[in-house]
């Protein structure tokens, strides 16, 4: 009997061990949290040192991305010096992801805008659509 008891304390014991243990859980929670619905269905959120911050996805501006913005068309966005309306672009962090499609490359402007880089055969604020159709003969 002591032995099953012995072997309760143990398990339990263990078990709060590694609640205890692992706070990066609850601490990841907490700052996901902190993440949600911080910005509008607009925008990407990441999480900086400074807090939650938007990445606006083509289209969209403002702190939040709840402003329209003017959507800019992609073939004056893939200049050899990657600017935008004098405005530099650099690659969209790791965090933001990549919402382009069809091979887009996403970039991101001084204004926190996401803007997509389209291959040659496709256009759309996204690179969603197909600006050349296939001949078939």
């Amino acid at each position: 009997m002591l032995r099953y008891f012995c072997l309760n304390i143990f398990f339990l014991l263990t078990i709060v061990s590694l609640i205890n243990a692992s706070p990066t859980s609850d601490e990841s929670t907490l700052e996901e949290r902190k993440c949600r619905n911080y910005c509008a269905t607009n925008g990407i959120c990441t999480l900086t040192e400074s807090g939650p911050m938007c990445y606006c996805l083509p289209g969209w501006k403002g702190t939040r991305c709840s402003d329209v913005g003017k959507s800019v068309p992609n073939q004056e966005i893939y200049s050899e010096e990657r600017s935008l309306n004098s405005r530099a672009l650099v690659a969209c962090p790791a965090a933001v992801g990549n919402p382009c499609e069809n091979g887009g490359t996403c970039l991101v402007s001084n204004g926190n805008e996401l803007v997509c880089g389209c291959p040659e055969d496709y256009t759309g604020d996204l690179c969603e659509i197909q600006s050349r159709m296939l001949l078939r003969p």
